[in-house]
């Protein structure tokens, strides 16, 4: 699916610049504060790097792509917190603000589309988001500071290759055009960036929505994941960050398609259940084919 944009979302002006501007700044933070965050172990909840990334599938077959990462787990907020950057010292405050926000924005949008799917009682699942789900903030920054990483990598270039999210649904705040989505209907890539019209009405914090993995299990592929990618970034011209609030089911939780949609039994899955621990399992395997492609039942 393409990504929806979303205004008058309640969100202030000055709580986006303020995220943007925390995560402008942590990138000037001293070496010994992003050192201490470096890990490449997928299962750590809060964590910092370069990553030369070269997944498979999606028909990518595009080649590498380098940008910088943060990834921080978010709800309960007061149990990640203490964890995340402590540079700029008002990125806790300034993140911490935006997290919540984006989360409850997200619940509010999640309900809708769990009512489209005509479950027979969707308040469980709801319930089970909202009280136990997982939600993650994932920034990724693209600037010219990687040019030794292209150096050291031909091949290399700035961005992120095609992918779909393992979440529910994502909402995604970018500095400047860069995102690109798959378009099903013609597997052609289009521009995700904010329709000309909205941006010249006023509303320059638009946010983008893409459906992501577990919400295409749960909906038995009714609703389908956004393949999306950023692949413009020149090394000689780039500072883009996207601030990604990435809401899902609980990490042990195993998601597999509604028993009921449309008032009738669900008489044939499409999908596998599997939780978000098996995503990082997948992860840390090191297998480049896509998560999704291994819940898919075939025939």
């Amino acid at each position: 699916m393409l990504p929806r944009h979303v205004i008058n979302h309640g969100i202030s002006d000055e709580t986006i610049r303020d995220a943007v501007d925390a995560n402008r700044r942590f990138e000037e933070a001293p070496p010994e504060v992003k050192e201490a965050l470096k890990s490449g172990d997928v299962y750590q909840p809060v964590r910092f790097g370069t990553v030369l990334d070269s997944r498979g599938g999606h028909g990518s077959g595009c080649g590498t792509f380098v940008r910088d990462f943060l990834k921080l787990y978010s709800f309960p907020l007061e149990d990640w917190i203490e964890f995340w950057p402590s540079y700029p010292p008002d990125y806790r405050s300034k993140m911490g603000k935006y997290s919540k926000e984006t989360r409850n924005l997200s619940i509010s949008l999640l309900k809708p589309m769990l009512e489209s799917l005509h479950i027979t009682d969707p308040s469980p699942l709801l319930h089970k988001v909202t009280s136990e789900g997982m939600h993650m903030m994932a920034v990724n920054h693209y600037h010219t500071g990687l040019q030794q990483q292209l150096l050291s990598n031909s091949a290399a270039q700035i961005g992120i290759p095609p992918h779909t999210d393992h979440t529910l649904i994502t909402v995604l705040l970018q500095t400047s055009p860069g995102l690109h989505v798959l378009d099903p209907t013609d597997g052609n890539w289009k521009d995700a960036a904010a329709p000309s019209e909205i941006i010249q009405g006023g509303a320059q914090n638009t946010l983008q929505v893409l459906v992501g993995d577990q919400l295409e299990v749960l909906s038995n592929g009714r609703y389908r994941g956004a393949v999306h990618r950023v692949s413009q970034c020149s090394p000689d011209n780039c500072s883009r960050i996207s601030v990604a609030s990435l809401l899902s089911f609980g990490m042990d939780e195993v998601v597999e398609p509604a028993a009921e949609m449309d008032g009738d039994e669900l008489l044939k899955p499409f999908y596998k259940g599997r939780s978000l621990r098996d995503l990082l399992d997948h992860l840390a395997s090191g297998e480049k084919l896509p998560f999704i492609e291994t819940l898919r039942i075939m025939g």
